[in-house]
């Protein structure tokens, strides 16, 4: 039977089966069950198994016809609650047990409840995120341990207070109650709120919050379950790793070599802005494509291709060393020489998972490699060459003084005199040839001043090309920065360009020469310091220069013409070198012609023009002290000193020249001093003025010399001298220079 009890009776459902039994138990509720074993379809424990899996909560009275101690003890074991003898029970007894059995199962059930809830409260309070339940007005009904004393508040200073009053705490904050009201308006689950506040007592910190809807047995939703996570440590590591990770990242795009990151499979993941310029391919295109389609490097020497470098590391399984033989093609064709470094990438296990390849143009540091060794080349032909042009001025001027006498004594009518004129033209080439020479021997300075060029290039451009086919056009301000420079050697310059160019033009052609001021910035110009130049471009539409014979030009005895020395474009550039500039050029074959590039750099002091010479009339007779270790010179030096009018005495070295000024008779002083700056025994020129400078500081001294490794002939003042006489020089040359300083002008 399965009862039903209220307050007055019971209300009895009889079935004899156990299948009706079964079938009523799970249409509706039953408060008791009076059970008999031995039923048609079941007998025995088995029924009250069977009756105890559908219903476990509902207590059952054994009733059975057998006063068997051992079959009521099984059946309480298998959950019965009591066991009723047919035959000794009674009414009263059936009441009780009836009675007992529905209150103890009450009673079980409310303990089972409460120990279940004492668990769940337990678990709750072990939880570390702070937990919350609101009913649905906002009121809160409970929260977790984590909640107390993470905010340091007690259960009944919160519980039952709408949430929005806790005034002292976060749910004021405007989010915070935004959250809220969706759940309330949406009835569903919001995630993810992440607030960054100033909380009472843990100060700045970064909580996430999760709100949902609780659900009661009976589906109805009265409680909103907040959880509050701290994840201000996360947050702060997240923003610092994210800043680590973009500063990698813009260092990364942003440094001078070019970086390729590819996986094992040889599919690019990353390209820095570097490998962008240099490969030709844009980030966004070459990520994801194959590395040999992006990075296309061949040998220098047998132009092959270099083949997969992610495959011959993942074959060595460690870095390959730079290469300085290979040639990068980049996606427009253009070459350029390549250095790189392949190495595996690794994860935190040792296994490769990719490949980076770090690499860079070694155009800049091949173009300086050439430029070192130019310079060594220079210096080593600079050394000899010196040491002849010293020996071999001397004796031109030796000769060329002997030619003026000659010529001085002789009428221009007779066939001597003409002889005289040849004779002294090829010495003059001679002198300019020795000057070439020292333009690129050691010590061979210039003597600067500050010059103006725009005037100064067109005069030096005409003079060149008289009698030539070839015609100038020029694009040259007047506003060009001044420069600091050798005005005979930058002469030099634009003469020997301007004649390489014309014989690149034997039937004629355009000589275009243009001038402008520019600023150079860092690396702009490989192998000038960044600042302010004049640059000056020389351009021509001859037959050009082959690539090949680019890197030689500069290269002393170079030429590829029948006549000439092969010095031109070795003086210019050793010229341009010694001002502190440079020269480029940019070959250009097929009749396309070649532009020689120039850079001077921009001096700031002013404008110097030549002193003229005083016009005063000389007395006749001023009085020249000359020292000089070379006889045939000091020979001549009188015979030219006698023709300009000049009283000669002349020192073979310091010491003598000191004693001659010192015993000249004081009447009779020493007008002007002429001292060769090199003697191979006693003092030279430097230390003779010093001490004369001593002996009289009014002294006015010329020094001379047809080669120094000194400074001296460039910045002659620095030393006490008033002017500079270099060798050989002409009768005009002497007397200029004897007139100046005779004149306090020098």
């Amino acid at each position: 039977m399965l009862a039903e009890m209220n307050t007055e009776r019971y209300d009895v459902t009889p079935v004899d089966r156990l299948a009706d039994a079964l079938a009523q138990l799970s249409e509706r509720p039953f408060d008791a069950i009076l059970l008999d074993l031995n039923l048609p379809d079941s007998y025995g424990l088995a029924t009250l198994i069977k009756i105890r899996s559908v219903s476990p909560h509902v207590p059952v009275i054994v009733v059975s016809g057998l006063a068997d101690e051992e079959m009521a003890i099984h059946a309480l074991r298998e959950g019965a609650y009591t066991y009723l003898v047919k035959g000794q029970m009674n009414g009263y007894l059936l009441n009780r047990s009836i009675r007992y059995s529905i209150e103890r199962e009450r009673t079980e059930q409310i303990q089972q409840l409460q120990r279940a809830r004492e668990y769940a409260e337990n678990i709750v309070d072990t939880i570390r995120e702070v937990l919350i339940v609101l009913d649905n007005r906002l009121r809160i009904v409970s929260a977790n341990r984590s909640f107390y004393e993470t905010f340091q508040t007690a259960p009944e200073k919160i519980e039952g207070r709408f949430i929005h009053e806790l005034a002292d705490q976060v749910w004021n904050i405007p989010e915070f109650l935004a959250l809220l009201e969706k759940i309330l308006m949406h009835s569903n689950q919001q995630e993810g709120l992440e607030l960054d506040h100033d909380f009472p007592v843990l100060g700045r910190r970064v909580m996430l919050l999760n709100a949902r809807w609780v659900y009661e047995e009976r589906g109805e939703t009265d409680r909103i379950l907040l959880a509050m996570s701290d994840i201000t440590e996360r947050k702060r590591a997240e923003e610092a790793l994210a800043a680590e990770k973009e500063r990698l990242a813009v260092t990364l795009w942003n440094i001078g070599e070019g970086v390729i990151v590819a996986d094992i499979r040889g599919t690019i993941g990353l390209l820095n802005r570097t490998a962008e310029q240099l490969t030709g391919w844009a980030a966004q295109d070459a990520i994801g494509q194959r590395i040999d389609e992006v990075f296309r490097a061949v040998d220098e020497r047998s132009r092959e291709p270099c083949g997969n470098p992610v495959a011959l590391v993942l074959q060595q399984g460690s870095p390959r060393h730079r290469s300085r033989h290979k040639i990068l093609i980049s996606r427009d064709g253009t070459e350029r020489p390549l250095g790189e470094t392949v190495a595996p990438v690794r994860d935190g296990h040792g296994d490769i998972i990719g490949v980076v390849i770090v690499f860079r143009d070694l155009t800049a540091e091949r173009r300086v490699e050439e430029d070192l060794a130019k310079n060594e080349r220079l210096e080593s032909v600079g050394v000899l060459a010196g040491g002849i042009a010293h020996d071999f001025n001397n004796t031109l001027t030796a000769i060329e003084g002997n030619i003026l006498v000659a010529k001085a004594h002789l009428p221009e009518d007779q066939k001597a005199y003409e002889r005289l004129i040849e004779a002294e033209k090829a010495a003059h080439r001679a002198r300019d040839l020795t000057r070439q020479l020292l333009t690129f021997a050691r010590g061979g300075l210039p003597i600067k001043r500050v010059l103006q060029l725009a005037d100064f290039l067109a005069e030096s451009t005409l003079f060149a090309l008289s009698g030539s086919k070839a015609r100038a056009t020029f694009s040259i301000p007047k506003n060009l920065w001044p420069v600091e420079a050798d005005e005979d050697q930058l002469k030099q310059v634009i003469n020997n360009l301007v004649i390489n160019a014309d014989q690149a033009m034997p039937e004629g052609g355009t000589l275009a020469v243009s001038a402008e001021n520019v600023t150079i910035a860092e690396d702009e110009v490989l192998t000038l310091a960044p600042g302010d130049y004049v640059r000056v471009r020389v351009s021509d539409t001859g037959v050009g220069i082959p690539k090949e014979h680019a890197a030689k030009i500069y290269e002393p005895y170079f030429t590829t013409k029948q006549t000439g020395s092969g010095l031109g474009l070795t003086v210019a550039y050793s010229i341009v070198r010694n001002h502190g500039g440079t020269i480029e050029v940019e070959p250009r074959t097929g009749g396309a012609g070649t532009t020689f590039t120039v850079y001077f750099p921009v001096s700031r002091a002013p404008v110097q023009h030549e002193a003229a010479v005083a016009e005063t009339p000389r007395r006749g007779n001023e009085r020249v002290l000359w020292m000089d270790d070379e006889e045939m010179i000091r020979e001549v030096g009188e015979e030219m000193l006698e023709i300009l009018g000049y009283r000669g005495a002349f020192a073979s070295d310091g010491a003598e020249a000191i004693e001659l000024f010192q015993q000249a008779p004081e009447g009779d002083r020493f007008d002007a001093v002429i001292l060769d700056l090199t003697t191979p025994m006693g003092l030279g020129g430097v230390e003779t003025i010093r001490r004369l400078l001593e002996i009289d500081p009014d002294v006015r001294a010329i020094v001379c010399s047809g080669y120094s490794n000194d400074p001296v002939m460039a910045n002659y003042r620095d030393y006490g001298f008033a002017g500079v006489l270099t060798k050989p020089f002409s009768l005009q040359n002497l007397d200029d220079q004897l007139r100046r300083v005779i004149a306090g002008s020098g």
